[in-house]
């Protein structure tokens, strides 16, 4: 099953580069990256570690992304908000790879 969470992407800062994520449907779920690409690829990893303990039944109501606004939240000019899909199967799969027995 896919998910599909908004992230509010805010920028580092020049000192330090890259973007810090919030996902404000997940309390407690930040994660960052030196890029979009990482960023996108830490967030499924975050979402993954926040909601391990939940029934997929449990999981948090996605918000609509047009409901965000980052005037509500400390974000620095050039901050935007994104869908994240978060891949339950694929991200169990990752987390369990299958053991190859000796034969």
């Amino acid at each position: 099953m896919k998910y599909y969470y908004p992230a509010i992407f805010c920028p580092a800062g020049e000192d330090i580069g890259g973007y810090e994520l919030e996902f404000p449907d997940i309390p407690g779920c930040f994660t960052c990256g030196d890029d979009i690409n990482e960023c996108m690829w830490m967030a499924q990893d975050a979402i993954g570690l926040m909601l391990e303990d939940y029934a997929e039944k449990d999981y948090p109501v996605p918000s609509q992304i047009l409901d965000i606004d980052l005037r509500n939240y400390d974000c620095p000019e050039g901050s935007f908000v994104s869908y994240v899909c978060f891949d339950k199967e694929k991200y169990d799969a990752a987390k369990n790879p299958p053991v190859k027995k000796a034969s």
